[in-house]
């Protein structure tokens, strides 16, 4: 009856030094865990200053405007192109607004999606 109960003393005291060696190894797990985060943590701290002042630098440099040189007869003829298109456009737009504004819209006008046609919602 000894023998069992110092057997069983003794596979309680083998069973709390496993668990108090698997407790010394999560916390010295963690313990590395979390050194290993606030290093990546500084890392990527030192990264992100390092990308703002390169960004910084970049902006400032790109502030100032270059100095357009003069035009050639070609950017000439495309402004003056552009402008006339421009033109024909808004004039058409401003036909379109002066219809809608003639009749006022009510909720049983119907929903036009594409074009004057019979397409409605």
């Amino acid at each position: 009856m000894i023998g069992w109960s110092s057997a069983l003393c003794l596979a309680a005291l083998s069973i709390q030094a496993q668990e108090a060696n698997e407790v010394g190894q999560l916390k010295k797990q963690l313990q590395q865990m979390q050194e290993n985060f606030e290093k990546i943590s500084r890392a990527q701290q030192q990264q992100i200053e390092a990308l703002t002042r390169k960004l910084d630098e970049f902006t400032k440099t790109q502030a100032s405007p270059p100095v357009a040189g003069p035009k050639s007869d070609e950017q000439k003829k495309l402004e003056a192109q552009l402008a006339a298109e421009l033109s024909k456009g808004s004039a058409t737009n401003a036909a379109l607004a002066d219809s809608a504004l003639k009749k006022p819209w009510s909720a049983s006008d119907p929903m036009r999606v594409f074009g004057s046609g019979s397409s409605y919602l």
